[in-house]
């Protein structure tokens, strides 16, 4: 093997390796809906304390409500595909 062969051997093998770790880390994303049902649980949990600081609950309602509106736009743009 030559040079060339052996830097597009490497930059190949590069390439697949980096492939395979992004569909390794897309499989494991929590999605937005995911994410939108794990902060209704949260909410459901800081409000049955009853000593829960009133910002906190705002805090989680805030996240809860981006992951509502990113899901929407998930199943938007899916339709919109199709």
């Amino acid at each position: 093997m030559n040079n060339e062969e052996i830097v597009e051997d490497v930059l190949q093998e590069r390439e697949e390796s980096d492939s395979k770790n992004e569909d390794e880390a897309s499989s494991n994303a929590v999605t937005p809906s995911q994410a939108c049902a794990a902060f209704d649980t949260a909410l459901e949990w800081l409000e049955s304390k009853g000593n829960t600081h009133p910002a906190h609950l705002m805090l989680v309602k805030s996240w809860r409500d981006t992951a509502a509106q990113r899901s929407k736009l998930e199943i938007y743009e899916v339709n919109f595909i199709f």
